[in-house]
């Protein structure tokens, strides 16, 4: 799963690039979550510039726990910066994104008497629900300049899951809508 991600964001850096605005300022930054990497899980984007002030991100995540939580989401970004660039160095971002769910939890259920009746013992299960997701988002960014291209990113927002329909019966109570923070490290493309 993690190379699939991966490979999803190596094959996203080789999107056409938008018009160059500025010598100065990245037209595109690539970045991973590098905390997630040490629980076997990644969470990456790449972010493209298509206007002064607005920019387009795809991002996606492949998270493993007690379960296998993969999404992926199309973000909206609008920089109010005062400069007028989008990721130019330093800056604030609004954002919007669409995206999808993909949720699976496999484990083993021990009961005196199972579902259906019988005997007790232990049982495999497994249980998955998918379905679209809604975020809202505000992050910052700092850009080093080059020859460094590094770039550092935090963020908090929202997301709404659209799975009520389609929870299998353990995982209802499901939380609808729940927080997001993000820290990730990245490299600016000029």
């Amino acid at each position: 799963m993690r190379s699939s991600a991966v490979l999803v964001i190596a094959a996203l850096s080789t999107l056409p690039n938008a018009t160059r605005l500025s010598a100065q300022s990245p037209r595109r930054i690539m970045s991973i979550n590098h905390v997630l990497l040490i629980t076997g899980s990644v969470q990456g984007e790449v972010e493209q510039r298509v206007s002064p002030r607005v920019s387009v991100a795809l991002s996606g995540s492949a998270v493993r726990l007690a379960d296998r939580y993969t999404n992926a989401d199309l973000k909206l970004r609008y920089y109010p910066n005062p400069r007028g660039r989008v990721l130019d160095g330093v800056g604030f971002a609004i954002g919007a994104g669409y995206g999808h769910v993909t949720d699976r939890n496999v484990g083993v259920i021990c009961a005196s008497s199972p579902p259906g009746g019988g005997g007790g013992g232990c049982y495999d299960f497994s249980e998955s629900y998918a379905g679209p997701t809604v975020t809202a988002e505000v992050t910052h960014q700092w850009i080093a300049k080059a020859p460094h291209h590094m770039v550092l990113t935090v963020g908090a927002g929202v997301k709404r899951y659209f799975v009520e329909e389609r929870l299998p019966a353990t995982l209802q109570g499901f939380p609808q809508l729940t927080g997001t923070a993000r820290v990730s490290v990245g490299y600016a493309l000029y």
